[in-house]
């Protein structure tokens, strides 16, 4: 199933009847995860992607490119412009009373380096969906947007 079709079926459970989610305070593991992928993205570190992502694992860029695993580690291992630095302005995390699947969604300023001199700047709005899996939380699912800013007229 394509990614964009894969997030509209979870946030479609989302408002069925019957499904309980419940909002937590920043659990420490499903943060440590998020970092921990930021980090495998900056540092090129493929097996660290590979120990967090599920094997379905679909990536949703913000230009709206998918990317399943294998796609995402060599698009990390070729990135010409590296990720310098990532830095977590929110995060809200959500999980099933069951505890079997979470998602959150979280504000992210990205520095990408261009060159020696120059940096671009992302400010991202980032959908995950964690899974549990042989009782590890996992990374299913990751999907990027743009925040745009609306200026008052």
């Amino acid at each position: 199933m394509p990614g964009r079709a894969r997030l509209f079926v979870f946030l479609l459970m989302l408002s069925l009847p019957g499904t309980a989610f419940c909002q937590v305070d920043l659990p420490a593991t499903l943060k440590a995860l998020l970092k921990e992928r930021i980090d495998a993205i900056s540092k090129k570190d493929t097996n660290a992607l590979t120990r967090i992502c599920t094997k379905n694992y679909q990536f949703i860029s913000a230009a709206g490119v998918e990317m399943n695993i294998m796609q995402m580690k060599k698009a990390v291992v070729d990135a010409e412009t590296p990720v310098k630095l990532s830095t977590i302005l929110s995060y809200q995390p959500y999980i099933a009373e069951d505890e079997s699947m979470a998602f959150a969604t979280f504000e992210i300023e990205e520095e990408v380096a261009q060159d020696s001199r120059n940096i671009t700047k992302n400010d991202l709005i980032i959908t995950e969906i964690y899974k549990k899996e042989k009782g590890r939380w996992k990374i299913q699912l990751t999907h990027a947007s743009q925040k745009i800013c609306l200026l008052p007229n």
